[in-house]
């Protein structure tokens, strides 16, 4: 226990067997603490209600001494309910280790306030240790549980450049007895947790998912996703994230502002991008390949901007819409909007269902004049059923496809302007049959209020 002191240094090889805390940090600051081995009990039946390090209101402003972050470094954490934990109003420090393993919780934020986990530096110890300098690339959190939770207050944590495998959740965000703001998980790789890769549940706070790499985070038994969005409305960035061999890339269910920016997801199992029940979602300059079932579903949601996106190549429909209900000024938006400035770019700046979608920078994914391309999807291009939501096609180039370009059916309010349906251009719909079907668009059973073309004919 070092407890309201400063300038604290301790080296050691092994904190071991401990059953209820390794190394407890509460007050005071400035410490330099280095462990090689910080393993709690080991028995049959799992983890004691142990913790390894626990940071506790640390750093602390103190007459006449600055407030400074405690630096940790420890070569292996395992064998405890919490691995670390920095909670009531820890903040500034760093922490780094080179595995966190066999814990129920590996790293949790819980009240914490910019801290930063990540990996170690190059440490060289004092000559007279005889111990040798050491350093590592990358920090590897796996076989936890869950690998990292933020929860509570937590606001503006850092977790980067860690490989966060083989846990049951790779990272986790929960509202608690506070809500989780302005937290970044970023440069990771996200592989092999069996449940998913990253959830965030009740979080209604912004936090930031940018430049991670996700790849088979389900097994056999377990029907998830990279990424799942759960009863949220925090405006989550998701943001430049590969995703590859998951089952669902992204699920987004029951939630609303979240914005999707230059992701690629490819090879998904089952749908790319899954959204349900939810609202005001943004999908921008991103790329949905090579799945083996449709590209996007959306299922029961409304207020969905889509844009500067490529859907091809996968087993299902490129964009299946069904269920979409009524919401007051709700629209499902595929595509952009030509105006008079820029021609067949969309607006830069557009308020979306209450979420504002600043304008994306850099290429046009697509690598057209046009919005979004749906192209060499097995099944149909876009698939509309069942739906009474209003739904905007514009700038949309759907070509090659199995089935029909566009399938509208039991379906009210569907507008299709300044659209490429084929593989020439001068015309709304060009070449009936392109699509590898006998229709460009199909509209059938019970179909009202469709419009094709700026007045309304071809």
């Amino acid at each position: 226990l070092i407890q309201n002191s400063w300038d604290v240094s301790i080296q050691a090889n092994n904190l071991v067997n401990h059953s209820v805390v390794g190394v407890k940090i509460v007050g005071g600051g400035n410490h330099q603490i280095v462990i090689t081995k910080l393993w709690g009990v080991q028995g049959m039946g799992g983890p004691p209600p142990a913790i390894g390090i626990e940071l506790k209101n640390t750093p602390t402003q103190t007459p006449g001494v600055s407030d400074a972050g405690n630096r940790i470094n420890i070569e292996d954490v395992a064998f405890h309910h919490i691995g670390i934990l920095l909670n009531s109003d820890s903040r500034n420090n760093i922490v780094s280790a080179y595995t966190v393993r066999d814990n129920q919780i590996g790293i949790m934020f819980d009240g914490a306030h910019e801290n930063e986990f990540s990996p170690p530096v190059l440490i060289v110890p004092p000559r007279e240790t005889m111990m040798p300098p050491y350093y590592v690339n990358n920090s590897t959190i796996e076989r936890n549980e869950i690998g990292v939770v933020f929860s509570g207050d937590s606001t503006a944590n850092l977790v980067k450049k860690c490989m966060i495998r083989e846990n049951l959740v790779g990272v986790k965000i929960t509202t608690t007895s506070g809500v989780p703001e302005d937290n970044s998980i970023t440069e990771n790789w996200i592989e092999n947790n069996t449940q998913t890769g990253l959830m965030v549940e009740n979080s209604n706070k912004r936090n930031y998912v940018i430049n991670n790499a996700f790849e088979h985070n389900w097994n056999d038994s377990n029907d998830t996703s990279g990424i799942l969005v759960n009863s949220s409305s925090g405006a989550l960035l998701i943001l430049n994230n590969s995703f590859e061999s998951e089952r669902n890339g992204i699920i987004i269910e029951d939630s609303s502002n979240v914005e999707l920016r230059r992701n690629t997801i490819e090879s998904s199992y089952d749908e790319g991008l899954l959204i349900q029940r939810s609202f005001s979602i943004l999908v921008a300059d991103s790329q949905i390949v090579n799945g083996y079932d449709s590209g996007i579903h959306l299922v029961s949601s409304n207020s969905i901007s889509m844009s500067k996106l490529v859907v091809s190549d996968n087993l299902g429909h490129g964009i299946e819409i069904e269920q979409s209900p009524v919401i007051p000024l709700g629209i499902i938006k595929i595509g952009g909007e030509r105006t008079e400035k820029q021609g067949t770019t969309s607006e830069n700046n557009e308020e979306w269902g209450g979420i504002i979608a600043p304008g994306v920078d850099g290429p046009n994914a697509t690598g057209n004049t046009n919005e979004l391309l749906i192209k060499e999807n097995n099944g149909k291009g876009v698939y509309i059923h069942d739906s009474a939501a209003p739904i905007q096609l514009s700038l949309v180039e759907i070509i090659l496809n199995g089935e029909e370009g566009v399938h509208i059916k039991n379906t009210s309010a569907v507008k299709i302007t300044n659209s490429l349906i084929g593989v020439t251009s001068g015309g709304i719909i060009s070449g009936n049959g392109v699509n590898r079907a006998s229709s460009g668009v199909l509209i059938e059973s019970q179909t009202k209020q469709v419009r094709i073309g700026e007045a309304g004919e071809l």
